[in-house]
């Protein structure tokens, strides 16, 4: 059974200037999730979004945007790692594995690109460690 974000939550995304008015379907069957977001926000982040809704497609006359392959837990940490910087400079290798397919297969460039930092800073870390605890 899909949830959807009530009205409150749908309000508390709402700019002054505009509400949320792209419906983003996560999930499917029993699992789906449906959340609003505000669509130049999102396009202005994925090439795949921005492509949806700029050319003649259902998504854009329908302001509906499925993602059958993600899950809502995995979407809320794609959006916390694009949307907010002190967030961003926390993230540890395992959130970046687990967000880094989704980013790269929808183009979201620039979280992409900040998984692919936090990785090899990961791998960084790791080779300082074992240099430092060799028995040679």
């Amino acid at each position: 059974m899909a949830t959807e974000n009530t009205d409150c939550e749908r309000e508390a995304k709402k700019l002054r200037s505009s509400e949320p008015d792209l419906k983003v379907v996560l999930g499917s069957g029993d699992a789906e999730s449906i959340q609003w977001h505000h669509s130049q926000t999102l396009a202005s982040k994925s090439k795949y979004i921005d492509a949806m809704l700029s050319t003649p497609m259902k998504e854009k006359d329908e302001y509906i945007i499925s993602f059958p392959d993600i899950d809502p837990e995995t979407w809320q940490k794609m959006m916390k790692y694009i949307e907010n910087l002190v967030a961003a400079r926390q993230m540890n290798a395992r959130d970046a594995l687990d967000v880094a397919l989704f980013y790269d297969k929808y183009e979201f460039v620039e979280g992409g690109k900040l998984c692919d930092q936090v990785i090899v800073d990961y791998f960084k870390s790791i080779n300082i460690l074992e240099k430092n605890f060799t028995l040679d």
